[in-house]
């Protein structure tokens, strides 16, 4: 097994001297490939070279899959969304607190402060939706970003547009 860190330098095109480990992957064993998170080195408008060397004492051979080229790490920043329109039906089955917390924060909770929910039929099956509310605008908070509780509707702007978001639920 062995232990990959990775290091930056500012002069692309050659090798970087080491510098200190800005990732680090852990054991893994041969054969395998090994994921790093680097995206704290992403620059807008920008190059970063980055060098790998292994901590393990004994020699250890690192090669990547591209035979008549270097290998070559591209990073690439995409425009972030302005608003996410999560729309009806979002924890399928159970609207209760702990599934939106347990199945839905995992995937889109890196969106919450991008997020415009409308509730559908499932998130009823708690009373009141009360656990979409609770999650969307906190638990026991009257109103937020899922608009308010019992109102069957919740309006926001999105740059020039005007959204109205429409509760379905005849039994809200």
């Amino acid at each position: 097994m062995t232990s990959v860190a990775l290091a930056t330098s500012e002069r692309c095109g050659e090798a970087p001297p080491l510098g200190p480990a800005v990732a680090e992957s852990g054991g893994f064993a041969a054969g395998t490939w090994a994921t790093l998170d680097v995206s704290s080195l992403a620059r807008a408008g920008g190059s970063v070279a980055i060098g790998i060397s292994t901590t393990s004492p004994s020699s250890k051979t690192l090669a990547s899959r591209e035979d008549s080229a270097r290998p070559r790490l591209v990073l690439a920043a995409e425009p972030a969304p302005t608003a996410v329109l999560p729309l009806r039906d979002l924890q399928y089955e159970v609207g209760a607190l702990a599934a939106f917390q347990t199945a839905y924060h995992p995937s889109w909770g890196r969106a919450m402060a991008k997020s415009q929910p409308v509730p559908g039929n499932h998130e009823y099956g708690t009373a009141g939706a009360a656990g979409f509310f609770d999650y969307f605008n906190g638990a026991g908070v009257a109103d937020g970003r899922a608009g308010s509780r019992g109102r069957g509707y919740h309006d926001f702007e999105i740059g020039s547009w005007h959204v109205v978001a429409l509760d379905s639920n005849c039994l809200a």
